[in-house]
């Protein structure tokens, strides 16, 4: 027994596109900047956690690294490779960043009104630079 009519075209729709997604997928996939593990030369990504209300009514805001490089241990001194704005560029961050992914490395406070407003930790790591946003609501 066929299927024809309107089912028919309806099914031959949704198989055509369930096929282009995933041709679609397929093809962004493989034109992500992968880049192979390295023991050294490859950037330090900065990653926002999220967030946590204190006690007192003030927030925490969590984060962590990905030190991309598989044996490199970097140091970058706070200042314009390291910073967070506005009002860093020390808020607490690590300027000693050891291999691989590293979670819940500190926090930053931040007050009861902060709303939504943003910080941004930026760091550049050979040659590399990153930028992460942190607030308490997502956009």
């Amino acid at each position: 027994m066929g299927i024809d009519g309107p089912v028919a075209k309806h099914l031959a729709v949704a198989i055509t596109l369930a096929g282009g997604m995933i041709a679609g997928t397929r093809g962004s996939a493989t034109q992500l900047p992968l880049e192979p593990a390295r023991d050294s030369g490859l950037g330090v990504t900065a990653a926002y956690e999220g967030w946590f209300k204190n006690a007192d009514g003030s927030f925490s805001l969590l984060v962590r690294y990905f030190n991309r490089n598989q044996k490199q241990t970097l140091d970058i001194p706070i200042g314009p490779d390291n910073r967070i704005d506005p009002g860093g560029p020390d808020q607490g961050q690590p300027t000693h960043f050891l291999p691989r992914r590293q979670w819940g490395v500190f926090t930053i406070t931040v007050p009861a009104d902060f709303g939504n407003n943003k910080l941004t930790w930026t760091l550049t790591a050979n040659g590399r630079t990153t930028a992460v946003p942190m607030g308490l609501h997502h956009r």
